[in-house]
């Protein structure tokens, strides 16, 4: 079973808040030198990533694409999990924000990861075009609505962002309760997708793997980037 990466002594993103506090803790994040840069180039970075995506399925939406066969999804029953759907995704979020807000430099991390992964997704979507499937029970989102044209999107769907974004909250959850309640709800949520037929089957299995090479990926650099800074190089973060 994939698991979140043990996080090198070096990368600063731990599993404890010190100070214990919220307060203290973005205090102490603050006053490290480089951070105050990192969070403002962070969400600035998110912005602009949002914006360009939100042209972006415009493209995608005008763009006719491929049916694949998917053998899976002939087996099973269509059912809309709308209701299911969008309060298991919409109130993770919330929780994992809530939970994070203690975790300064790990929230951080979330920010740069969750920017990584739609930047994957449009890459993805950009070489793979897919028309949905023939029984596709239109999923509502209002929030990808919000950013796309304003109807319901039904091609973006190399790789799977509601997957995605529960796999994320997974892998960068602090406690391992909520690392537990997010992995299942990940599979629970990939499991009402493809009943709901929104998806093929590729697409919720690729979630899962893209947005892991991308948590590694991001540590790496991290990593490595901590390790320029202990020798008196790079920016501290």
């Amino acid at each position: 079973m994939l698991a979140p990466k043990t996080l090198p002594p070096e990368l600063p993103l731990p599993t404890q808040p010190s100070p214990h506090t919220r307060r203290a803790a973005w205090t102490s994040y603050l006053a490290a030198s480089g951070s105050r840069y990192e969070i403002v180039g962070s969400v600035a970075l998110l912005v602009i990533v949002m914006a360009v995506f939100a042209q972006f399925l415009g493209f995608v939406e005008a763009r006719p694409g491929a049916t694949l066969d998917d053998p899976i999804l002939q087996h099973l029953a269509r059912i809309d999990l709308t209701w299911v759907i969008f309060p298991l995704i919409y109130g993770s979020v919330i929780a994992a924000i809530v939970l994070l807000s203690a975790h300064p430099k790990r929230l951080v991390f979330a920010l740069q990861l969750y920017a990584l992964v739609v930047a994957s997704r449009m890459l993805a979507m950009y070489l793979l075009p897919l028309d949905p499937p023939a029984q596709m029970i239109l999923l509502r989102d209002p929030v990808v609505e919000l950013f796309a044209t304003g109807d319901a999107p039904t091609r973006d769907l190399f790789f799977s962002g509601h997957t995605a974004t529960m796999f994320m909250l997974y892998l960068t959850a602090e406690s391992r309760t909520a690392r537990k309640v997010f992995l299942l709800l990940s599979f629970v949520i990939a499991a009402a997708l493809l009943l709901q037929h929104v998806h093929y089957t590729v697409d919720v299995l690729a979630a899962f793997v893209f947005v892991y090479a991308g948590d590694d990926l991001l540590r790496r650099m991290k990593g490595k980037l901590a390790a320029i800074n202990g020798n008196g190089h790079g920016v501290h973060h």
